[in-house]
C-alpha cells in the first residue's frame, strides 16, 4: 500500500511540475481550449438571435461610421428594445470588419473571449488564496464544463463571457485595491464596472459582492468603506441608469405574471441549476420550464445541499461567497424571465455563476476515502476527461441550421418557435412533406400565429395540396388583414387552381398594401398576358422594373408582351435588358424576334 501511495505521489509531482510551474498553466489553458473548442471555428450563424444581430445587417456592421450609433440604439426591435448591450455590437462590428462578414471570426472570437475568462479564473482563484494546482484545476473544470457550451459555440452567448471579462477584471483590481490602498486599482475597478454594466445589466451587483469580499477579507473589516467609493459606485450606476431611460423601451408593456407564478418559476430555475452545474446530462439548445422536468432538478439539489452539510466546508467566508456569487448573478435574467413569462432559462446565463459554485467547491472537506493519492488522483483527471467529453460531443448542436433546429425541436417541444424554426428549415431544404407536422405543432400550441398559417400554407402548395393552402391563408388573412404576402401567396394558389379571377382579386389587393413590391406588379402583368390586356400587362411589367431595375423576370415578359402587339423593336430592347441584368435570353424567343424584325414587308 505504501509503495503504491509512493508511485501515485511520484505521479502526482510529475503532473504538478508539468502542468502548474511558472506560467504553464495559462500555456495549458490555451491549448485545452483550442483542443475543446477549435471546431466550432468551422460552424456557421444559427437561426436563432444571429439572423437579427448579425445576418441581416452585416453591411451595417461593417461600416465603423455606425461605432457612434451602437451606443444610442437598443439592442435589436422586439424584445430587445428592453436590452442595451453597446459592447456586444461593437464586438460584431469588430468580427465583420476583419472577418468580411464569414462565421469564421465570429466563432474564433467566442473561443479566444473564453480562453481569456478561463485564464482570469485561474488568477481570480489564485486572489482567494486557493493553491496553484486547485486554481488550475478548477479553472480547467470551468474550460471544458458542459453548462458553458452556449456561450462559446452560439455567437450571441459571447454577452455573457465578455462580461465574464469585466466581472473578473474589476474583481482583481478590488482585491488589490484592498490589499494595496492603490488609487490606480480602484480607477482599473470602475473602469471594468462600467465596461460591465454595457454588457450586460447584472453587472449592477458587482458593488454588493466587491462590498461582501471587503468585510470578509480587509483588514479594516469593521469599518465602513471611505464614501468616495460608494459615490463612485453611485455616479456610474446613476449615468448608466439615465442612459438606458433615454434609449430603451418601458418593460411595463409585458405582462407581470402573479406572484406565486413568479416565486414558482425561481424555485424550478435554481433547483435545476445544481444539476447542470454539477451533473449536465440534461443540455437544451433553448431551455423552457414546459419542457423540463424539475423533479430531478429538486431531488438533485436536496442532495447536494445534505452532502455539503455532511462533509462540511473549510473556509465558511469563502464558501458563502461562492454561494452569494451564484445566487446575485443569476437573481436578475432568471427573475426577469420569470415576472414577464418569458419562460427560457439560457444555459449562457450560468457563465458566471459557475465561479461562484467552483469556489465553494474548493472549499468542501474531502472525504478520507477521496483524500487517499490514488483516487484523489484518479478524481483529479476522469472529471476534467468526462466534462471534456461531454462538451466535445454536444457541441456539434451548433454546428449548423440542420443540427440546430433538429436538437431545439426536440429539446424544447412545448414551444411554438422551436418547431416553426425546424419546419423552417425542412422547407428551406425542399422538404416541404417533413416540414408540415412541425408547422401543424407549432399552431396547435399557438394558433394565434399567421405568420405559421403563411409557411405551412407554402409547404401545401408545394405539394399540391392546394385546398389546404387555401384554407390556411385564408386563416392568416382572418388574422392579419394587412399582410400582402398573403394575399400574393394566396393568388398563386388560386393560379394552380385555375381561378384567375381571385388570383387578380389577391394580386390588386396585395399591390393595395404594398405599391413598391416589383415580384406582385410582375404577376400581376402575367395574368394582364392571360386575360389580353396587353396594354394593362406592359404597365405592370414597367412598374415592376421601375422598382427593382435588375428584375430580369420582368424585362423578359414586358418583351413578350411588347412581341405580342408587334412592338418587336421594344421587345428586343428588352432582350438585351434580360441578359444585362444577368437572366436567361431564350434563343427562340430571341430568334422570332429578329426574324420579324427583318422580314420583308
Amino acid at each position: 500500500m505504501r509503495k503504491l501511495n509512493y508511485t501515485f505521489g511520484h505521479v502526482s509531482k510529475q503532473m504538478n511540475r508539468i502542468f502548474t510551474t511558472g506560467n504553464r498553466p495559462f500555456y495549458w489553458i490555451i491549448v485545452i481550449g483550442l483542443i475543446t473548442y477549435i471546431k466550432t471555428v468551422t460552424y456557421d450563424f444559427s437561426p436563432l438571435d444571429d439572423s437579427i444581430l448579425i445576418v441581416s445587417r452585416l453591411d451595417w456592421l461593417k461600416d465603423f461610421r455606425n461605432i457612434f450609433p451602437i451606443f444610442t440604439k437598443p439592442l435589436y426591435f422586439g424584445i430587445g428594445e428592453f436590452y442595451y448591450r453597446p459592447i456586444l455590437i461593437m464586438s460584431f462590428m469588430i468580427d465583420a470588419m476583419f472577418g468580411g462578414g464569414s462565421a469564421v471570426s465570429f466563432h474564433i472570437t467566442n473561443v479566444v473571449i473564453h480562453v481569456i475568462v478561463s485564464m482570469l479564473v485561474y488568477k481570480l482563484f489564485l486572489k482567494f488564496g486557493l493553491t496553484v494546482g486547485s486554481s488550475f484545476w478548477f479553472a480547467i473544470i470551468f474550460m471544458v464544463h458542459p453548462i458553458n457550451l452556449s456561450a462559446i459555440a452560439w455567437i450571441p452567448g459571447r454577452n455573457d463571457s465578455l462580461l465574464a471579462i469585466f466581472v473578473i477584471a474589476s474583481f482583481i483590481c478590488w482585491i488589490y485595491f484592498i490589499e494595496t490602498n492603490k488609487p490606480i486599482w480602484l480607477v482599473a475597478h470602475y473602469l471594468w464596472f462600467g465596461l460591465s454594466l454595457l454588457t450586460k445589466e447584472n453587472a449592477i451587483v458587482i458593488p454588493i459582492m466587491a462590498l461582501v469580499y471587503y468585510y470578509i477579507y480587509s483588514n479594516n473589516n469593521r469599518k465602513f468603506p471611505n464614501w468616495r467609493i460608494i459615490i463612485g459606485w453611485g455616479l456610474i450606476i446613476f449615468t448608466w441608469i439615465l442612459v438606458r431611460l433615454s434609449i430603451l423601451d418601458n418593460p411595463q408593456q409585458l405582462d407581470i405574471q402573479p406572484m406565486a407564478k413568479i416565486v414558482g418559476n425561481l424555485a424550478i430555475i435554481f433547483s435545476i441549476t445544481f444539476e447542470r452545474l454539477v451533473f449536465p446530462i440534461r443540455q437544451y439548445v433553448s431551455p423552457n420550464l414546459l419542457d423540463i422536468n424539475p423533479i430531478p432538478g429538486v431531488i438533485f439539489t436536496v442532495f447536494v445541499i445534505s452532502t455539503l452539510l455532511y462533509l462540511g466546508v473549510k473556509d465558511q467566508k469563502k464558501a458563502l461567497f461562492g454561494g452569494l456569487w451564484v445566487i446575485l448573478f443569476m437573481i436578475i435574467p432568471e427573475l426577469w424571465v420569470s415576472c414577464f413569462g418569458i419562460g427560457y432559462t439560457y444555459e449562457h446565463r450560468l457563465y458566471i455563476p459557475l465561479l461562484g459554485f467552483l469556489l465553494i467547491l474548493s472549499q468542501i472537506n474531502i472525504p478520507k476515502l477521496m483524500s487517499w493519492k490514488p483516487i484523489a488522483l484518479l478524481a483529479t483527471i476522469l472529471i476534467p476527461i468526462t466534462y471534456f467529453t461531454k462538451t466535445f460531443v454536444r457541441v456539434d448542436v451548433y454546428k449548423n441550421h440542420e443540427n440546430y433546429s433538429q436538437a431545439i425541436s426536440e429539446e424544447s417541444p412545448s414551444m411554438p418557435f422551436a418547431n416553426e424554426f425546424r419546419g423552417d428549415i425542412l422547407s428551406k431544404s425542399d422538404q416541404f412533406e417533413d416540414a408540415i407536422p412541425f408547422y401543424t405543432k407549432s399552431l396547435i400550441l399557438d394558433s394565434t400565429q399567421s405568420e405559421i398559417y403563411l409557411k405551412r400554407a407554402l409547404a401545401y402548395e408545394n405539394n399540391s395540396r392546394y385546398i389546404d393552402a387555401v384554407h390556411d391563408l385564408n386563416t392568416s388573412i382572418r388574422l392579419n388583414s394587412e399582410n400582402a404576402q398573403a394575399y400574393f401567396n394566396r393568388a398563386g394558389v388560386y393560379r394552380h387552381l385555375e381561378n384567375l379571377q381571385m388570383s387578380l382579386s389577391d394580386l390588386n389587393k396585395a399591390i393595395h398594401l404594398d405599391t413598391s413590391n416589383s415580384q406582385y406588379y410582375n404577376d400581376r402583368g402575367l395574368l394582364y398576358l392571360n386575360f389580353k390586356q396587353f396594354g394593362d400587362a406592359i404597365e405592370d411589367f414597367s412598374r415592376s422594373i421601375q422598382y427593382n431595375p435588375s428584375y430580369s423576370f420582368a424585362y423578359h415578359n414586358r418583351s413578350a408582351a411588347y412581341f405580342i402587339i408587334g412592338n418587336y423593336e421594344a421587345a428586343l430592347a428588352d432582350q438585351i435588358l434580360v441578359e444585362e441584368t444577368g437572366g436567361v435570353v431564350n434563343e427562340d424567343i430571341l430568334g422570332q424576334i429578329i426574324y420579324h424584325l427583318h422580314k420583308p414587308e
